[in-house]
């Protein structure tokens, strides 16, 4: 009687797993969250693909795998997406988000199992359906797929190493989540072959953690834990920021300190990963305190350097274009449509008024 109210609750929890999974999926690729765009997408297939694989192990547990026949091979199919939309979520912001025209070969194994497997589906009573029933069943599957697995972990693990100090919790946890829940179900497995078969329950079991994930997430996402900053080991400050106006006084100061505007081919990627930063959250603070886009708000601190380089007579050994490229303007025109835009006059004539009221 025990483990039937074990069962029961544990079938409970995953159902609401299940259905947090796909508002999740839903949230991500809808709406704004601190993850925008490219991210925003992976995150919300990975998340779908999890709700899957909950919904399906519940469907076996319960017995009525057999009203949607075609859904447990679907599920074993999508399962090929997990590791490699883990390993791309994870390197597009250990890389600045950048995207590369070779992301799409690591999803080819997924596409390639899925399209077999609805051919399959397609044609079940004919030799090819059971033929390709017969390899997607073969044990060499399982192992092949398990293979795939740990490439993409390591890949993951990788990449997350290379985030330094600006680490966003959110991927450390999802990364040694799904981690731990393959190591489990593969041990569990192995023991299943050669040493004693296992109750249905553990596996019910391993998918409350992808439950407990889910729900984690749920309420980070509420509590606006990944939208409020930077996290307390960002370079911009070791202890937490309290407000806007301190986090952009940082913001300036380290700029300022490490002159990253200098570099002529700075773009606000490059820049928030300098700061360890995410780059949608550097847009918002230029933004929101500035009203400035990227560009004008790094060629202000540009034309900063420049005033402060022409009223210290600078200009007298180097020229004043010369003092704008050390800045980091790349042309003369840019620079005297940003000087005159900024101050109003042009260098020569601010040269000219300084000089009269020193």
């Amino acid at each position: 009687m025990e483990l039937h109210i074990v069962e029961d609750v544990s079938v409970l929890i995953n159902a609401f797993g299940v259905g947090n999974c796909f508002l999740l999926s839903y949230v991500y690729v809808m709406g704004k969250s601190g993850d925008l765009g490219r991210n925003a997408q992976l995150l919300s297939f990975l998340f779908f693909i999890i709700g899957v694989v909950i919904f399906n192990t519940i469907l076996n547990f319960t017995g009525y795998g057999h009203v949607l026949h075609v859904f447990e091979p679907i599920s074993n199919a999508v399962i090929w997406a997990m590791a490699p939309l883990l390993y791309l979520y994870i390197r597009s912001n250990a890389f600045s988000g950048k995207r590369k025209v070779s992301d799409a070969v690591h999803l080819l194994p997924f596409y390639f199992i899925l399209s077999f497997t609805i051919w399959t589906l397609a044609f079940p009573n004919t030799p090819s359906g059971n033929w390709g029933t017969w390899i997607l069943d073969h044990k060499a599957i399982l192992l092949l797929w398990n293979l795939h697995f740990l490439v993409y972990l390591s890949l993951s693990f990788y990449s997350l190493k290379n985030w330094k100090k600006g680490k966003r919790k959110l991927a450390k946890v999802i990364f040694w989540s799904i981690a731990s829940i393959w190591f489990l179900n593969l041990l569990f497995h192995v023991y299943r072959i050669f040493v004693h078969e296992l109750s249905s329950l553990f596996y019910l079991n391993i998918t409350l953690l992808f439950t407990f994930l889910m729900v984690w997430v749920s309420y980070q996402k509420l509590t606006g834990s990944f939208e409020r900053g930077v996290g307390k080991n960002s370079r911009i400050g070791k202890r937490e920021i309290k407000n806007q106006d301190s986090e952009c006084d940082s913001l300036i100061a380290l700029i300022r300190e490490k002159k990253y505007y200098r570099d002529s081919d700075l773009n606000i990627r490059t820049l928030s990963h300098q700061l360890n930063m995410p780059y949608h959250e550097l847009s918002h603070l230029i933004n929101q305190n500035y009203n400035r886009n990227f560009n004008g708000f790094i060629n202000s601190l540009r034309i900063s350097e420049v005033e402060e380089a022409l009223r210290s007579g600078q200009h007298s050994s180097l020229t004043i274009m010369g003092i704008a490229q050390r800045a980091g303007f790349k042309s003369s025109s840019v620079f005297y449509t940003a000087f005159k835009k900024e101050k109003g006059i042009t260098p020569k004539a601010y040269i000219h008024q300084h000089s009269k009221t020193s």
